[in-house]
């Protein structure tokens, strides 16, 4: 095995370190901008806010494309190196390329494992879904179609019953599937309005698909607390706003709280994480209650077709921020003052040179 010289590792530090802190330092940025944002606007529907966390999400998912393909803005950060180090002998880069490794290895292991924790999640709401019965009760039937067309959901919807969910929820992304507990069928028409209201609210925004992208980019960042911070405001935002259009299908804000109190004192909420449920988060669900019962809430929703302009400002900002590159040029150093110690040389056939060889003490002529 050849030996690695120190400008094998220069160059790999030059390459790697730069895109390294590239990758930390836009993200962060792109999160406490979102952060700030969503704080201007506390006032707002949590329609606006969860649009502000879908955009920042959708910009941390584009952020390597664009570092990768878009135009660099280099900013230099000069290095101090004096003569010695700058003329080849880098005797600290094997240690810090050392650490460069075990960083990325230690990187690499926790996004494998958040990712597969993903796959094997979603497969798992599938395969439970498998085993669902259709739902045969007509009166369901026929308050999901209404209710669908209230919403504007075109898309095919299906309803399905099963003994083994504890929550209502729902998935998919072309064709949805709603899954109700079975005792659905013997829930009152107010209670079975406000939950389909809920359902038909995740089918029409597209949580789901932006459930997995938000949680598919939080395990690609998983190092960066203000990801998996940003990821439970995403989903108590979307409950909120579902809880709006269901009190605007239901048309009265106190009868949906307490059909939402009751089910949470019959059942728990499914534990699954990847199945927008009417329950959600048992930790958000005093929050959700105070924004129902608020005389004065905002519950003005964002069409999705109005998105658009919010994906477009989200691209062109992340393009913005991905032509940030950092760059390291190494400056020398002035030359360290030293201490001057004077030398005598002697020949080695003179009287001098056998004095000193002989042991005898040597006197300075001057002295």
């Amino acid at each position: 095995m050849g030996k690695v010289t120190s400008q094998t590792y220069q160059a790999g530090l030059s390459e790697s370190l730069p895109v390294i802190i590239d990758w930390l330092v836009v993200s962060t940025l792109i999160l406490l901008m979102a952060g700030l944002l969503n704080f201007f606007l506390a006032r707002k529907s949590p329609s606006f806010r969860n649009a502000n966390w879908r955009m920042a999400f959708v910009a941390l998912a584009l952020l390597p494309l664009l570092q990768w393909l878009g135009p660099e803005l280099g900013i230099a950060i000069p290095v101090s190196l004096n003569e010695r180090l700058a003329n080849g002998s880098f005797a600290f880069l094997p240690p810090l390329a050392n650490l460069l490794v075990y960083l990325t290895l230690l990187y690499c292991a926790g996004a494998a494992f958040n990712l597969l924790k993903l796959t094997a999640d979603i497969r798992a709401v599938i395969r439970s879904s498998i085993t669902c019965q259709p739902c045969d009760n007509p009166e369901l039937a026929a308050q999901l179609a209404e209710l669908s067309q209230r919403n504007g959901v075109t898309q095919p919807v299906s309803l399905y019953l099963s003994s083994a969910v504890r929550s209502p929820s729902t998935w998919g992304v072309f064709r949805h599937r709603i899954i109700l507990p079975t005792a659905a069928q013997n829930w009152g028409t107010v209670s079975n309005q406000c939950v389909l209201g809920h359902e038909l609210g995740h089918i029409a925004r597209n949580d789901w698909f932006f459930y997995v992208l938000s949680r598919l980019v939080a395990s690609l960042y998983w190092f960066n607390p203000l990801a998996w911070s940003a990821l439970a405001r995403l989903e108590a935002e979307a409950e909120k706003s579902c809880d709006d259009i269901a009190i605007d299908d239901s048309g009265c804000q106190f009868a949906y709280a307490e059909c939402l109190v009751c089910m949470a004192q019959t059942m728990l909420p499914d534990a699954s994480k990847y199945k927008p449920g009417m329950l959600g988060n048992a930790h958000q669900l005093t929050q959700r209650i105070n924004h129902i019962l608020h005389p004065q809430a905002d519950r003005h929703h964002i069409p999705r077709e109005s998105f658009l302009p919010y994906l477009f400002t989200a691209v062109a900002l992340t393009c913005c921020l991905s032509s940030l590159h950092f760059n390291f040029q190494a400056k020398e150093d002035s030359q360290l003052p030293g201490l001057l110690i004077p030398v005598h040389f002697v020949p080695a056939n003179s009287d001098e040179f056998k004095l000193l060889m002989s042991g005898q003490p040597v006197r300075h002529p001057n002295q």
